[in-house]
């Protein structure tokens, strides 16, 4: 048994796999922070895994799995400008602005409140 030792557990996002691992470690002990390089980039279309996005200055193109973009897929229009952020070159998240348009395609059917 150990007294006076804190442990602490991080939980470590492998965001190339897609895995968690649970990784204790003692109080005293420090993680290095990772270093995320974020760089504005236009949304062009999507393909069956992938988003595709070309920062305007240099018209550099990235592409980017569908299971990282997630569900803000679904708000992506043509043109729309996001942040991504790359963790050793490789794209690991995007941002939306804080403002998009939607279109309301479909709507429940208003139900008669009842009195």
């Amino acid at each position: 048994m150990l007294l006076g030792v804190t442990l602490i557990s991080y939980k470590v996002f492998e965001y190339m796999t897609i895995t968690f691992y649970g990784l204790p470690s003692q109080a005293s002990e420090t993680v290095e922070k990772a270093s995320l390089e974020e760089t504005k980039f236009n949304y062009l279309y999507e393909d069956e895994n992938n988003y595709f996005f070309m920062e305007p200055k240099t018209f550099e193109q990235v592409e980017i799995k569908k299971e990282i973009v997630g569900e803000q897929g679904k708000l992506l229009t043509e043109n729309l400008e996001v942040t991504v952020s790359f963790y050793n070159e490789n794209p690991i998240s995007i941002e939306l602005p804080n403002q998009v348009k939607c279109k309301i395609e479909t709507t429940d059917v208003a139900q008669e409140t009842l009195r």
